[in-house]
């Protein structure tokens, strides 16, 4: 907001002025380009889904409303694309909107009530295989920052 890249419209609701989408777009696509660079695809995800698919969690009511909702994740719609053969990429990901309505913020992250995320999938027949990608990720991520000279401190997820 210092430099007018983004606006906020209400609590937990911001917007990008034209100079922040241009940003926003030039390190999405240099995300891009370095997940293409190890061989993760991109792809692109409806930000609406039919109730049938959630039914089934518990929470399900926050996000569902008539026949539709805004999904809190996408974990599901994969597996509906995967069970029906419709995509044959192991590992892929996605920019999305994602919208939530929490009191306050989880485990330290600043939350808005709707913000972008990239989400990664991937889909391996052992662990070991799901570690490889795993590592080829975050050197690609450390690579990214440095590229760009933000300092990162890395976390071991095993």
């Amino acid at each position: 907001m210092k430099y007018n890249f983004i606006f906020q419209l209400s609590n937990g609701i911001y917007g990008f002025t034209p100079w922040g989408k241009i940003y926003l777009d030039r390190l999405k696509s240099l995300i891009s380009e370095s997940m293409l660079n190890i061989g993760i695809v991109e792809m692109c995800l409806p930000s609406l889904s039919n109730i049938d698919i959630w039914k089934y969690r518990t929470n399900h009511e926050k996000f569902i409303s008539n026949q539709y909702c805004f999904p809190p994740t996408s974990e599901e719609i994969v597996c509906k694309l995967l069970d029906e053969n419709k995509i044959q990429n192991d590992i892929f990901f996605q920019f999305s909107k994602n919208f939530r309505d929490e009191v306050r913020p989880q485990f330290g992250l600043c939350r808005t009530k709707e913000f972008i995320m990239k989400d990664g999938y991937g889909y391996f027949d052992n662990i070991e295989e799901s570690k490889k990608w795993l590592d080829k990720v975050n050197k690609s991520y450390i690579e990214f920052f440095n590229s760009i000279n933000i300092q990162i401190e890395g976390l071991s997820v095993y």
